[in-house]
């Protein structure tokens, strides 16, 4: 019953997320294709949780882009999340997924790490630990 109540629980977070994707971005013209960075190897929980939500992504944001989930596994996470870092368009056309073990080896001071989230605009977060971070021209959504 305990499990039940967890994921019955979550599930109501993640439904709460999703309603707010209906969300129209301000002052800002989308490219017709969002290249979403997955620093981890297919099938894993944030490239699942990634190709949940693109569908949704390209449902409702203005003009309906195309949402491609490129996988960049290694190193944990920073080996994507680095190479996302040096690459990344300040167009919109590139998103990051992570996770926490994204965050951490930032926040610890980890010397393998590139990247700095402080740079980044934060998109969007899921109660499973996801967040969705661009590099440039992407506004805050509202209603």
């Amino acid at each position: 019953m305990k499990k039940l109540s967890k994921l019955l629980g979550v599930s109501v977070l993640t439904f709460g997320c999703l309603l707010a994707l209906p969300a129209k971005a301000q002052d800002t013209e989308l490219p017709s294709t969002i290249n979403w960075t997955i620093p981890f190897g297919v099938g894993g929980g944030t490239d699942v949780w990634a190709r949940f939500i693109a569908p949704h992504l390209t449902k409702n944001l203005p003009g309906n882009p195309t949402v491609v989930i490129k996988n960049q596994p290694g190193g944990g996470s920073i080996t994507g999340t680095n190479l996302f870092f040096q690459r990344a368009k300040s167009n919109g056309a590139d998103i990051l997924g992570t996770s926490a073990s994204t965050l951490y080896p930032f926040m610890l001071g980890d010397k393998r790490v590139r990247y700095n989230f402080e740079k980044w605009i934060p998109l969007m977060a899921s109660p499973t630990g996801g967040s969705l971070r661009s590099t440039g021209s992407w506004r805050y959504l509202s209603r």
